[in-house]
């Protein structure tokens, strides 16, 4: 896991692995923040936590681990991400949870699975943040549950793994393409709601800029249909 270290100063200057970062309001509270904001920066261009050994201007030394979000993480949740940036390994503290939703759908009991990763999904975006890669994968789960359940909603499934492919955006993850890819097959299958489907539409070309020219035939392809959704929704 990479380490950085920090040296803080009462006129609010501090220095991460030698960068000098300045804190607006010239204070020792002012530099603290000012260097985790820098050292979080760093965490998600690494695409996983850093480990931080700061040290006060009366030479107190303060060790402490920083996710991609920029709040201090557990030392075992950091050196799980610094291993699995993407969680493709399910947590054994969530072993569990997913498996119960995974039985409840295999099991066709669709609102039950449902109910299980809406939970899932909102306790780790509360617990962790949102565009943390734990709670990321929940959201896909969830979207899963929509798109697969007799229950479910493609619309719904469609609008959740395109906030989990924004959240990867974010975090420079190439589980960007794949969460991307499945809100795209999804929208192409969606027939009612107009006015949803023209708005999931829109997200997606959004995105899709993302990855350059390449994905230009779709996002064009995308818009066409857009224009003709438009036709059909009611005239304000």
């Amino acid at each position: 896991m990479t380490e950085v270290k920090v040296a803080l100063a009462h006129d609010g200057r501090s220095w991460v692995d030698g960068v000098e970062v300045r804190a607006a309001d010239g204070t020792l509270d002012g530099a603290r923040a000012a260097a985790l904001k820098h050292v979080a920066r760093l965490a998600r261009q690494r695409r996983g936590p850093v480990l931080v050994r700061a040290e006060d201007p009366d030479g107190q030394v303060w060790e402490l681990a920083v996710g991609i979000d920029g709040e201090v993480v557990e030392a075992s949740d950091a050196h799980l991400l610094a291993d699995d940036p993407d969680a493709q390994q399910v947590p054994a503290e969530l072993e569990v949870r997913v498996a119960t939703v995974s039985e409840a759908l295999a099991a066709d009991r669709g609102y039950i699975a449902l109910k299980l990763a809406e939970d899932l999904d909102a306790d780790l975006g509360q617990q962790h943040g949102l565009e943390h890669p734990h709670a990321l994968r929940a959201k896909e789960l969830h979207g899963h549950v929509h798109a697969t359940a007799r229950e479910g909603r493609a619309v719904e499934a469609c609008a959740l793994y395109l906030e989990a492919a924004r959240g990867w955006s974010r975090l420079n993850s190439p589980s960007y393409e794949g969460a991307l890819q499945r809100a795209l097959a999804l929208w192409g299958e969606l027939a009612d709601d107009p006015a949803r489907i023209v708005w999931l539409g829109e997200q997606l070309v959004d995105l899709l800029v993302l990855d350059g020219s390449r994905a230009q035939p779709t996002a064009a392809a995308i818009q066409r249909r857009i224009d003709a959704l438009r036709l059909e929704l009611p005239q304000a």
